[in-house]
């Protein structure tokens, strides 16, 4: 009889361990925080860039389409803080010159080293050239 008891006292502590582990886990999973994660934090991003993306489909004009949609993309790599700071967007649309001066077509958007980055020409901040690295 002894030995019935001790193994269901046993079995006892046992249970109520592993329903105390599961109720702390459980109770982390639900407790309220602030981050929830990365790929929380980008469905967020998602959601907004494509509520913004089907309220430029009311445009009409090709270009001014273009220009909306290149603002959505280019806004949120520059304000989501998921480039290092090293790196910059593009305010205006690009192009990038060679060493031997030829002219790559329009870039809408570039990604580019902040610190090294200089401005061959800038047009009003409408149009800028970039040399090529």
């Amino acid at each position: 009889m002894k030995k019935k008891n001790d193994f269901e006292e046993k079995e006892k502590k046992l249970r109520e361990r592993f329903l105390d582990q599961a109720n702390r886990a459980i109770a982390l999973r639900n407790k309220d925080r602030e981050f929830h994660g990365l790929e929380r934090e980008f469905l967020y991003q998602q959601a907004q860039m494509t509520v913004d993306y089907e309220r430029s489909k009311d445009i009409h004009h090709a270009r001014d389409v273009g220009n909306v949609r290149e603002t959505i993309l280019r806004d949120f790599l520059s304000n989501n803080g998921c480039l290092p700071k090293k790196y910059s967007v593009s305010a205006t649309s690009v192009r990038v010159a060679s060493p031997s001066g030829h002219l790559s077509r329009e870039m809408d958007i570039v990604l580019y080293d902040s610190d090294e980055l200089i401005t061959l020409m800038n047009r009003r901040d409408m149009y800028e050239v970039y040399p090529v690295e």
